[in-house]
């Protein structure tokens, strides 16, 4: 056998840290994704937004659970279940559920369904952040893409460069809060030497 080492090299960073920019800024290529379409003349292109109250996700969130304890306690016994999936099908939208409970406005909820193809799920989460500010600032301007971030159900920050997608499942929950968006950590680089 022959031995191998791993090696970890730390990305080197463009600009100094004097010219970096400030926290909250936004990318010249990340400030021009669009927010989903909300009209349109296809219905599989565009975004269904609809308002429901503080206790619909809660419902939903104790129904999970309930699922899941009689699923473990299934297991514990040794029965056969079948096991619900909350994975979507790919003829179904991606369904998030999105709440803010801020200093800068009164709280809201929303239940969005994301176009079929994909691309705002996948694609950089800045999208669906402007889509929910445009969502909430319709009668009066309140917030801003640049003073809210988005954190999954968990509370893990998402950066406006990562998918959605990565942080929460279909049917998921968002969190809008306030402060500036996190910036994104240089990532180590692993490689190894050896034969």
């Amino acid at each position: 056998l022959k031995p191998f080492f791993l090696v970890f090299e730390e990305h080197k960073p463009v600009a100094s840290q004097s010219e970096q920019a400030p926290a909250g800024h936004i990318p010249p290529a990340l400030d021009m994704a669009d927010a989903p379409p909300l009209h349109g003349e296809d219905p599989e292109e565009i975004v269904e937004i609809e308002g429901v109250t503080s206790d619909t996700y809660t419902q939903i969130a104790s129904q999970r659970a309930a699922e899941r304890k009689a699923r473990e306690t299934a297991e514990d016994r040794r029965d056969d279940h079948k096991p619900k999936f909350i994975q979507p099908h790919k003829e179904k939208r991606f369904k998030i559920y999105m709440k803010y409970e801020g200093r800068k406005g009164p709280p809201a909820w929303i239940k969005s369904r994301l176009p079929r193809h994909g691309g705002y799920e996948d694609g950089p989460s800045i999208a669906i952040k402007k889509m929910f500010v445009g969502f909430y600032n319709r009668l009066r301007e309140m917030l801003s893409v640049h003073s809210v971030h988005l954190r999954s159900e968990t509370g893990i920050a998402i950066p406006d460069e990562d998918a959605i997608s990565a942080y929460v499942g279909y049917g998921g929950m968002i969190y809008v809060v306030d402060g500036s968006s996190p910036g994104k950590l240089p990532e180590w680089q692993g490689g190894f030497l050896g034969g």
